[in-house]
């Protein structure tokens, strides 16, 4: 659908469990069946299925496994991150969309990331980024040189909070969204050499607890923030927010929806789309 929440195209992935959108043509899907997990690669702009990736129980996927899908810079090659944590100790495999599709290991990050599903790994200038679960940085992994560095948190230990937390990409700017009671604190990395992040947004909710917040674009008219988040025991809401009243108004969704909403900017009216997952 469109930034206005009109659907451009309906299309039918049967078996569709999880998804990672991108900012081109292409996302990352799980499929489930009774026993096994089967992770592809999709058109999104013609629903054709590109590669299918090595299967996975469903035991083996649960086992605390943190997905990233992203490309290099320099050599536009598609890959998948793969993190596992087990017994405190955390592995990392990176895969090649059209080699022997097979996973090969890597070296793991400097620390701990922080897993979460509602908030996968965000693609970025050729680099995937994940929170550090402990430590008030972002882990930042180049797909090109396959290595890993840290990037400092918004000052006052944002990152280390108990609230919660989420990382995304917002207009082309690595993303921090900090929930607190009745408000929704929005962080910019202005500058990833210096680690100087700004205050964006802060956005007043009637929720004492946001249970998940992503922000997805700043609007051409009006610099209003399209976002979406859900609270407890509630259906996710597609909002934006007006800086200059400080007023959310919410856009239509579809009736079904219980999944996660993502951006991508599929070449269908070449433009900028919003992608959703009825699972």
């Amino acid at each position: 659908m469109d930034t206005e929440g009109t659907p451009v195209r309906v299309s039918s992935l049967a078996g569709a469990w999880t998804f990672q959108a991108s900012l081109d043509d292409l996302a990352y899907i799980t499929f489930r069946n009774r026993d096994s997990v089967t992770p592809a690669v999709v058109n999104l702009a013609t629903g054709v299925t590109l590669t299918n990736l090595p299967k996975q129980t469903v035991l083996e996927y649960y086992t605390l496994t943190y997905m990233g899908f992203g490309r290099t810079a320099q050599s536009g090659v598609y890959k998948l991150l793969r993190l596992r944590m087990t017994n405190r100790t955390q592995t990392c495999d990176i895969l090649t969309v059209g080699d022997n599709v097979e996973w090969r290991r890597t070296r793991p990050p400097p620390m701990i990331a922080r897993q979460s599903y509602a908030s996968p790994p965000v693609a970025l200038d050729g680099a995937l980024h994940v929170l550090s679960r402990d430590e008030n940085c972002v882990l930042c992994f180049d797909l090109e040189s396959e290595k890993w560095q840290a990037i400092h948190g918004p000052q006052g230990g944002v990152i280390r909070v108990k609230e919660p937390i989420s990382i995304a990409q917002l207009n082309g700017t690595l993303c921090i969204a900090q929930m607190e009671p009745y408000l929704i604190n929005i962080w910019l990395l202005s500058d990833s050499k210096s680690n100087v992040w700004v205050k964006a947004y802060t956005i007043p909710t009637r929720r004492k607890v946001v249970k998940h917040v992503l922000p997805l674009r700043v609007l051409r008219l009006g610099g209003g923030l399209l976002f979406y988040f859900y609270g407890n025991n509630a259906k996710p809401k597609l909002k934006v927010y007006n800086p200059s009243l400080r007023r959310c108004t919410a856009v239509k969704t579809p009736a079904n929806l219980i999944g996660t909403i993502g951006l991508c900017s599929a070449d269908i009216y070449s433009n900028v789309h919003l992608v959703t997952s009825p699972n």
